[in-house]
């Protein structure tokens, strides 16, 4: 799995965390520590 994090607006207490699933078994870890929110596309 392939992630990059950023600082929002340059606060650290607020983090934006990009995840990029390289296989179905990632994709299903990402919705698992999300609570499946979000697009299912």
């Amino acid at each position: 799995m392939e992630y990059s994090s950023f600082a929002v607006e340059g606060r650290t207490d607020l983090i934006l965390l990009v995840c990029n699933p390289v296989h179905q078994a990632d994709a299903g870890s990402i919705r698992a520590l999300t609570g499946g929110a979000g697009s299912r596309g």
